[in-house]
């Protein structure tokens, strides 16, 4: 039963060799240990491997007594089943002592496999103890008992010449194994010693062995993922290569020592050391599904079931195992496991294995079965090694490194499949396009055919048909109706060019470009002429004995087989009837959408937009029209056709405001490159201003019969204000007798109607456009705040007031006043307030007008001023807010067709100085450093004409 249990544990150690630790070399030589005594004539040069049983003793050992020595019980420090190597009988401390005989004093290193407990190693002489290696203190647990985690501890010996004993002295708790209690000697692997750099190149060459399979192993992991991932996640063989190479490397990555010593506690470690030992089982697995997918089979399906349902039981048991169970004895199941698995496996599934591969004859499965055998011979070899510690290679992993170049081998083989293939299919398909160009020839030639008898059909198509050939000339092939288009007869062999690029109303570059793409086209391949099909027109103009017709044109080309361009074919119809209808229907109703802007803003509004306007119209065409356009009679035209421009943008006059935005960015660029203006183009933008504005006029008077006009009275006005004052001082005279004095103040009031304004009134009508031009901003309309003296205007004055506020309103709003979310954010009123007061001192109008927005925008000022050389850097805060007068300075970041360009201050600041007025801006007493915005007021005066203030006088008495 004895040797039947043993033959067991060796099937079963066969399947799980590889989770013995690794630690031996290729070149050493054994000494074998003769009764704990080992005698050194010189000191070891090459590394030497001790085997035997030392002697043991329970009780330390601290002098030299040779008779005590060869009584104590011989025991080997590395006894203990194949599954727990560092676990067996001994007791929880004790000494193991070899006896080093030695003819002369001598030195060598000792290396150790190593240490997972509490332990020391002594050289006790004639002179006494002393102690060759210790654990570093910050390596040992705080009770002094727990488990360590020291791979490879080397320690040099000092040997006297004589006998001396070298001791190893360990102490841990003991731990439960299924149902007993061990204690852990904590050696890991045999006594090496030698010199240090024997030492050192045996373990180098030790590490190289075992991490070149890790690293084949890693990268077919990565491979076949890689491969998995790029067959869009459907190829199953892939995949299990990938399970087997990567659980493979997890496996040999958790024995390694390097990775247990960051395993925190026992419990941990425990968990770890049972899926370590249990991996090997779920990689079995694997393979035999590996065969089963190969080779579809049921018995392979039950070993598949089998060894996996092993593997869950062995993980489990392993867990438990430290734990108290008086139902069941986890070591000896676990056992059982192991045994089972190592029949299946060796017993059924290999001799099926090689069975299938004789019986099929195919290649994946025969390279398949070798790997397998090459993994087992290896895991047989280690079996054989950790058993006698004799030093050989750990050949399980390379074994296994095998297997996995071999399954990788397997999978390019479907490549090479695949390759095959899709050789072949390009082969196939190769042929199958011969066989179409053959086709395609013959197809051809039917094209031609029918190309004849399409000729006959162009005799009757009611459009211009022709083709160009090479060198842009017409051919024959021309349709019946093309000389009643072009009305010419001489077509045949003509050039386009001069038959019909040369009577198009295009320019000389347009043309030209047609032209070059023509040549450069024929007799080139297709794609030329798609890369130059936008130089070709679609609708032109074609003027012949000055007769304008407008065709629409189509542009095809003919290629042959090599897909080079023959001929380019042109169809041209007549729509000249079509596109006049079209463009009068256009006209007309662009006329029904100024009758309805006109209507919606009202017949006082239009008028005095066509009174104001027209005067700063006819200002900007005496200044273009002169010989020379300098500099400052540029910056005068663009200010009044931006204020033109605002006007028409709060009338919602879209058409005419479109027309001006267009002639202000080209303004605006000439002012900016600071050059000699193109006059002919600047009149040429002002002609089409004043064409549209006259447009827009003609529909209010023509059409609407709006005839009359606020700058029309029955009298000269200034003739008007003249008599008005005479009156106005007949009435205040003390000796008027009684009885006239009321027939003075009717005529003096009736003139004072017709000549003059209430401001109350011209300034209700004038911020009457918050709410347009708030809506043109997408802002919620400001609400508005009036103190206003009751003042008479004239219609100068009103006129320059209106485009005043024009600009001072889109300030407001386009600058000033921030966004509903931040003025709440701020503590403000959701609506902004906009605030005008007015008071008359002496013959002086004055008029303050703010918001209550973020305020002046300082910083950006200053910074846009320097720029502009308009200050020095020490200029005070009034002189910077002043600067917003200059013509450029402006703080939007960004440009609109509301504002943006820095010229709306500077225009008010124009309008003002025209009436003798003023502006000027007021800032806060205090103004602190880091301030970046400063609340301001803007101070506007005019002088008011003496009949203007006496009337008000006399009003208000």
């Amino acid at each position: 039963m004895q040797i039947l249990g043993r033959g067991l544990l060796i099937l079963s150690a066969l399947f799980q060799a590889p989770v013995v630790a690794a630690s031996g070399l290729v070149l050493h030589r054994t000494v074998q240990v003769e009764q704990g005594e080992l005698k050194l004539e010189l000191p070891p040069d090459e590394v030497q491997v001790l085997q035997g049983a030392w002697r043991f003793t329970e009780q330390p050992v601290t002098s030299m007594d040779a008779a005590r020595f060869r009584e104590l019980p011989l025991r080997n420090p590395l006894t203990g089943d194949f599954f727990y190597t560092m676990f067996s009988d001994l007791p929880e401390r004790g000494h193991f002592i070899l006896a080093l005989g030695a003819e002369q004093p001598m030195s060598f290193s000792v290396m150790l496999g190593g240490l997972v407990a509490q332990g020391e190693l002594t050289l006790v002489t004639a002179d006494g103890p002393r102690t060759v290696y210790r654990p570093p203190s910050e390596l040992i647990p705080a009770d002094g008992r727990g488990r360590l985690q020291i791979p490879h501890p080397t320690f040099v010996v000092l040997l006297p010449a004589g006998v001396s004993y070298l001791v190893y002295s360990y102490e841990q708790a003991p731990v439960r194994k299924g149902q007993e209690w061990v204690s852990n000697a904590g050696l890991v692997g045999p006594f090496q010693f030698g010199s240090a750099h024997k030492i050192r190149q045996r373990f180098q060459f030790h590490e190289l062995f075992l991490k070149i399979p890790m690293g084949v192993f890693a990268c077919l992991f990565v491979y076949s993922l890689l491969i998995y991932k790029s067959r869009h996640r459907e190829d199953e063989e892939s995949l299990i290569l990938a399970f087997i190479n990567g659980l493979t490397f997890f496996r040999e990555v958790l024995t390694q020592t390097v990775v247990l010593n960051y395993i925190p506690s026992s419990a941990s470690l425990q968990v770890v050391h049972a899926f370590g030992t249990a991996l090997p089982l779920l990689v079995t697995a694997l393979a035999i599904h590996y065969l089963h997918f190969k080779y579809p089979s049921r018995w392979l399906a039950f070993l598949r079931a089998v060894v996996t349902l092993n593997f869950c039981v062995i993980a489990v048991n392993n867990i438990l195992m430290p734990f108290p169970n008086p139902w069941l004895d986890t070591s000896f199941l676990t056992m059982n496991c192991y045994v089972l698995n190592a029949i299946l496996f060796f017993i059924f599934f290999i001799p099926y294995m090689v069975w299938i591969s004789f019986r099929t004859r195919n290649k994946e499965i025969t390279n398949f079965s070798i790997g397998v055998l090459f993994m087992a011979a290896g895991t047989l070899s280690d079996f054989i090694n950790s058993l006698g510690n004799h030093g050989w290679p750990w050949l399980a992993m390379w074994g296994g490194m095998v297997l996995s170049v071999v399954l990788a081998k397997n999978n390019s083989r479907m490549f090479a499949k695949a390759f095959d293939t899709a050789k072949q299919l390009n082969a196939a398909l190769t042929a199958k396009n011969h066989e179409i160009e053959a086709l395609n020839q013959s197809l051809e030639q039917k094209v031609s055919q029918r190309t004849a008898e399409m000729r006959a059909l162009l005799e009757y198509i009611p459009q211009g048909v022709l083709s160009i050939g090479a060198g842009g000339a017409v051919e024959a092939n021309y349709s019946a109706h093309l000389p009643d288009v072009l009305e010419q007869k001489a077509i045949a062999g003509a050039s386009f060019r001069t038959l019909f690029l040369d009577h198009l109303e295009l320019g000389f570059d347009d043309k030209d470009q047609v032209w070059q793409a023509i040549i450069g086209s024929v007799g080139e391949n297709s794609l030329t002429f798609e890369l130059n099909s936008d130089k070709f027109p679609s609708e032109v103009g074609y003027c012949f004995q000055g007769q304008l017709k407008i065709l629409k044109l189509t542009w095809n080309i003919e290629c042959d087989a090599q897909q080079e361009v023959l001929r380019i074919l042109v169809t041209m119809l007549d729509v000249t009837l079509e596109i006049t209808t079209r463009r009068e229907l256009e006209e007309k109703n662009t006329d029904l959408s100024i009758i309805r802007q006109l209507l919606e803003a009202g017949v006082r509004k239009c008028v005095q937009f066509f009174s104001s306007c027209d005067q700063l119209l006819r200002e900007s065409e005496l200044l273009i029209q002169a010989d020379r356009v300098d500099g400052e009679a540029l910056k005068i035209v663009f200010v009044n056709i931006h204020t033109i421009k605002g006007a028409a943008r709060t009338l919602q006059f879209k058409a005419l405001s479109a027309v001006l935005h267009a002639a202000e960015s080209g303004y605006a660029q000439a002012i900016r490159i600071a050059q000699t203006p193109d006059s002919q183009a600047l009149a040429a933008d002002l002609r089409r201003v004043r064409a549209m504005f006259d447009r827009y006029l003609h529909v209010n008077r023509e059409v609407l019969g709006r005839d009359s006009g606020l700058t029309k009275v029955p009298l000269d006005r200034d003739f008007l204000e003249e008599h008005h004052a005479l009156l106005q001082n007949l009435a205040q005279r003390p000796g008027v007798p009684a009885d006239l004095k009321p027939s003075l103040q009717r005529s003096r009031d009736t003139l004072a109607q017709a000549v003059f304004v209430s401001l109350r009134a011209a300034l209700d009508d004038i911020l009457g456009q918050v709410a347009t031009i708030a809506r043109d901003l997408q802002k919620e309309a400001p609400r508005l705040q009036l103190e206003v003296d009751d003042i008479l205007i004239n219609h100068r004055q009103e006129n320059v007031l209106k485009n005043c506020f024009l600009h001072l309103l889109r300030n407001s709003l386009d600058h000033g006043i921030e966004e509903a979310p931040e003025r709440e954010a701020q503590g403000k009123a959701r609506q902004a307030t906009l605030f005008v007061k007015a008071w008359r001192v002496e013959e002086q109008l004055v008029i303050e007008y703010w918001d209550d927005g973020r305020g002046l925008a300082l910083p950006r000022l200053k910074e846009r001023a320097l720029t502009l050389g308009l200050l020095t850097p020490s200029a005070p805060a009034l002189e910077i807010a002043n600067t917003v007068f200059h013509e450029g300075v402006s703080t939007a970041q960004s440009l609109s067709q509301i504002s943006g360009r820095g010229i709306g201050m500077s225009a008010v600041k124009r309008f003002l100085e025209t009436e003798q007025g003023n502006i000027e801006i007021m800032l806060p007493d205090q103004i602190r450093g880091d301030q970046v915005f400063v609340r301001f007021r803007f101070r506007m005066s005019m002088t008011i004409h003496p009949s203007m203030a006496s009337g008000m006088d006399e009003q208000v008495a």
